[in-house]
């Protein structure tokens, strides 16, 4: 349940609710980001040479600050491999404190993965935090990342099985099922 996007109101009377129905997505996550944002869920595909990162979030209330999202690929070490630190639109869509209460949002976020980087296990792990002070938002009703390997107030998105070759670009094995 989201909170419409237009409501219709005649004479103090309110007659009408218009909702913007949500993103796809193919795991949901549920990470409610204050009462502010909800990441729903998280769709991960393999294109060439990357991960592409779709993130579904469903606006509750206007954000009070410009925020950033980050998507971090951590190896079995604790490493950072690759990550994007990028505003969660893109460069499409206004900046979070422009969004609307109502609206449903999923920008597809590519993340550049090195070429030298072996087959494996790898966590996937997004948050939110506010570029003004670095402070990363704190959430609720999702599963967090190990804090020691993905640092605090990171989301779990899954883990993944990157094959040894960009020949399998379509092949992306997730540990969610």
């Amino acid at each position: 349940q989201t909170v419409p996007l237009h409501r219709i109101t005649i004479h103090g009377i309110d007659y009408a609710e218009i909702y913007q129905l949500p993103k796809p997505f193919a795991l949901p996550i549920n990470a409610h980001f204050g009462n502010e944002l909800v990441l729903r869920g998280v769709t991960l595909k393999r294109a060439p040479g990357q991960l592409i990162v779709t993130p579904s979030w469903d606006v509750r209330s206007r954000p009070s600050a410009d925020y950033q999202v980050f998507v971090h690929v951590i190896d079995s070490a604790g490493r950072t491999v690759a990550q994007v630190d990028v505003a969660p639109g893109g460069g499409d869509v206004p900046p979070t404190s422009a969004w609307e209460p109502g609206q449903q949002i999923a920008v597809p976020l590519p993340v550049a993965l090195p070429e030298t980087l072996p087959a494996g296990a790898y966590l996937v792990t997004l948050g939110m935090y506010d570029p003004q002070n670095g402070q990363r938002l704190p959430f609720a009703g999702a599963t967090a990342a190990d804090a020691a390997r993905a640092g605090p107030n990171a989301v779990l998105l899954d883990m993944i099985t990157l094959p040894r070759s960009e020949e399998h670009t379509s092949e992306l094995q997730s540990h969610h099922d």
